[in-house]
C-alpha cells in the first residue's frame, strides 16, 4: 500500500559555477571563436566556450544589463502594445523535423559573474527561453530574475552567438512567466538567421504528445518526449506561493516529458511545433507522509500558452498578478 504523499517542489533555474573560458576545450575558428555546433552533434564545452567568448565581448563593452537593473521591471504586469506573434501551425512535424526545427528557438538564459581569482566571465545561473517573434521577444519563468546575486544576463542560441538582454516587458508572479527583449541583431554573424519564433496554441487537451527541448543540469539542448497528463487550477500561483499577494489562479499543466533543474522557461511542444506551454517546476511525491520517505513520483509543472499569450494583451485589455514569488 502506498503511504500518503509529501510535496517538495523544486524550481529549474541551475546554478553553475567555474566555468571560465580558458578552463574549457573547444574547436577554435578563424577569428578565435569555437565554430558552431549542429543540433544533432553538440558539443557542451565548445558550446559554453562559444558562448563565454562573445558574452565578454558584449559584457566588456557595456552592451549588457544586470539582473540588479532587470528586477526593477518585475513589477510590470502586461506589455504596452500588442505583440506580433506567428498564427499556430496545424501541420505537424517527423519529431527528429521538431527537435531541430525548435532547437532555432529555445535560448539559453546565463547570469554572468566574475570571481576574485580572475578577469574571466564565468557563468553563475542557467535557465531556458524560447523566442516568440523575430523582433527580440522570449518568454521565459519570472523566477530566473528573482535571485539575489547580480550580474549581467545574457541570451545565448544554439550556435552560442550571445544577445543581451534589454528588458523586462511584462510578468506575473501567479503564472511565473516574464517575458522579456533581447537585440537579436547583436553578436549574430551577418546573413544569418535570429532566433526562430514559436507560435501559441492554447488549450491542448490531457493526451496531447508533446516534446521539451531544454538545457537540464548543464546538458544543451536535451529533447524529451512526453503527453499533457492533466490540464488543473492551482490556487495561490503555479507554485502555491502566491495566496494573499497576486489571488489569481494558474492553469497547470501536468507532463510526462522529464526536465530538471536549467530547464525553466522552456516550451513545450506539441508535434507541430506550437508551444502549449512552458516549464517551470518540478514536485517530488514522498511516501510516509514525509520528504524523507521513499521518492515515488515526479510531477512536472508546466503553465499553460493561453497564461502567456495573456501577458501579450495590452494593459489596458488585462489584469494580471504583481508581486514576488519566494524560490528556495
Amino acid at each position: 500500500m502506498l503511504g500518503s504523499a509529501t510535496w517538495r517542489s523544486s524550481f529549474l533555474f541551475l546554478s553553475l559555477f567555474g566555468l571560465a573560458v580558458s578552463q574549457l576545450g573547444s574547436s577554435v575558428g578563424a577569428q578565435g571563436i569555437p565554430t558552431a555546433m549542429v543540433p544533432d552533434r553538440l558539443d557542451d564545452p565548445s558550446y559554453v566556450a562559444r558562448l563565454l567568448q562573445h558574452a565578454t565581448l558584449l559584457c566588456d563593452s557595456g552592451q549588457t544589463r544586470t539582473l540588479k537593473e532587470l528586477k526593477l521591471e518585475l513589477d510590470r504586469g502586461a506589455v504596452l502594445e500588442p505583440t506580433e506573434l506567428c498564427p499556430a501551425s496545424a501541420s505537424e512535424l517527423t519529431v527528429p523535423q521538431l527537435y531541430s526545427v525548435r532547437c532555432r528557438s529555445v535560448l539559453t538564459i546565463v547570469r554572468l559573474y566574475k570571481c576574485n581569482k580572475c578577469q574571466n566571465w564565468h557563468m553563475g545561473n542557467e535557465a531556458t527561453a524560447f523566442a516568440l517573434n523575430a523582433q527580440g521577444v522570449l518568454a521565459t519563468c519570472r523566477h530566473v530574475f528573482e535571485l539575489p546575486d547580480d550580474g549581467p544576463m545574457i541570451a545565448a542560441d544554439q550556435d552560442g552567438n550571445v544577445f543581451p538582454i534589454k528588458e523586462v516587458l511584462a510578468t506575473s508572479a501567479s503564472d511565473d512567466v516574464a517575458i522579456i527583449r533581447i537585440d537579436p541583431t547583436v553578436s549574430r554573424p551577418v546573413g544569418a538567421p535570429g532566433p526562430e519564433p514559436v507560435p501559441l496554441r492554447a488549450g491542448a487537451p490531457v493526451g496531447t504528445a508533446i516534446g521539451i527541448v531544454s538545457h537540464p543540469g548543464n546538458q544543451h539542448y536535451i529533447f524529451t518526449r512526453g503527453m499533457i497528463a492533466r490540464r488543473t487550477i492551482r490556487a495561490g500561483g503555479i507554485n502555491g506561493r502566491d495566496s494573499g499577494r497576486s489571488q489569481v489562479p494558474a492553469t497547470v499543466l501536468n507532463v510526462t516529458a522529464e526536465f530538471a533543474v536549467g530547464s525553466s522557461g522552456a516550451p513545450v511542444l506539441d508535434d507541430a511545433g506550437n508551444a502549449v506551454g512552458m516549464v517551470v517546476s518540478t514536485m517530488t511525491v514522498h511516501a510516509e507522509g514525509k520528504r524523507e520517505g521513499e521518492p515515488q513520483m515526479v510531477l512536472r509543472n508546466c503553465i499553460g500558452a493561453e497564461q502567456i499569450q495573456r501577458l501579450l494583451q495590452p494593459k489596458a485589455s488585462v489584469t494580471v498578478g504583481a508581486g514576488s514569488n519566494a524560490h528556495p
